[in-house]
């Protein structure tokens, strides 16, 4: 007697390995958005660390950071060194969030801001912002105008 030996998967079978692949498939790709968002949080604090350099640098050249531009495209215009804007519209690009800008407005002297602040939400948790200002700091935090000084808190 011969018996017929069947070659072949049953239909069963694979919906079985469709179902798995689809499952770790669906696995990876919530892990590669966690990863995009902390790599566009670290793009957010880049941005306004190099804000920092590029102000102090304007500063130590004029003495000021700035005349009023409006750099920000959150909160209304402040005093900063205008190539600032760049850095601010990365910022806003990565974490797909406006930025909230203040400064003295000039009150240290006529027309030139002597602090300024600037912070972004991240993109992991539009509640945590990142602030950096014109004292060096580059922190969590909001910026706030706090007695006529620009401040992260």
């Amino acid at each position: 007697m011969k018996s017929r030996i069947k070659k072949g998967f049953t239909l069963i079978e694979l919906l079985v390995v469709i179902a798995i692949i689809g499952i770790l498939s669906s696995v990876v790709l919530a892990a590669l958005n966690k990863t995009r968002d902390k790599a566009q949080d670290s793009k957010v604090k880049a941005q306004l660390s190099q804000l920092n350099t590029s102000a102090e640098l304007y500063s130590d050249q004029n003495g000021h950071y700035g005349t009023e531009t409006t750099s920000c495209s959150g909160t209304g215009s402040f005093f900063i060194d205008p190539s600032a804007s760049v850095l601010i519209s990365a910022g806003e690009s990565a974490s797909g969030f406006s930025a909230t800008c203040v400064s003295d407005n000039g009150l240290g002297s006529v027309g030139n801001a002597t602090s300024w602040a600037v912070s972004l939400p991240l993109k992991t948790s539009s509640t945590t912002s990142w602030c950096a200002n014109s004292i060096g700091e580059s922190k969590q935090g909001t910026a706030t105008l706090v007695s006529n000084v620009a401040s992260c808190i």
